[in-house]
């Protein structure tokens, strides 16, 4: 049983990690773009932190994939913390709403949906397991 779940958890976190990629891929290049037309401004600054964060966010996923949750998960688990608040943050920046981004016109839109927030799923279950084993166990007498 136990195997079965570290093969699954295993290919979950590959699979995020290739969809991750592209938005890595994404960051790098906004970065690229955005630097000549930097300027400080409130608005410039917020899209540089995000394309950023969303990297260090794609780093706590490779940490996760190379060293397991065993090893440095306090770092990976404030590394995937970073790309759940700048995914989130993002929704707010693009005026994206919930509502709109959920609903769902057919089976194909479903699986474009799916595909997009597969990597944000991985991550949560995962800093789940990793808050479970840094959090110490109370006894109760």
């Amino acid at each position: 049983m136990k195997i079965t779940k570290k093969i699954l958890e295993g290919l979950a976190l590959v699979s995020a990690t290739f969809v991750a990629s592209g938005y890595m891929l994404l960051c790098f290049i906004g970065i690229v773009y955005f630097i000549p037309i930097f300027t400080f401004r409130t608005h410039h600054l917020s899209i540089l932190l995000l394309f950023i964060f969303g990297i260090v966010g794609y780093i706590g996923f490779l940490s996760l994939m190379f060293n397991g949750y065993h090893k440095k998960s306090f770092q990976s688990l404030i590394l995937l913390s970073i790309g759940v608040i700048v995914c989130i943050l993002t929704f707010f920046f693009t005026k994206l709403s919930v509502t709109d981004f959920f609903l769902v016109n057919s089976i194909s839109e479903l699986f474009k949906m799916i595909i997009i927030i597969w990597p944000i799923l991985v991550v949560i279950y995962f800093i789940i397991k990793i808050s479970k084993k840094l959090t110490p166990e109370r006894n109760n007498g």
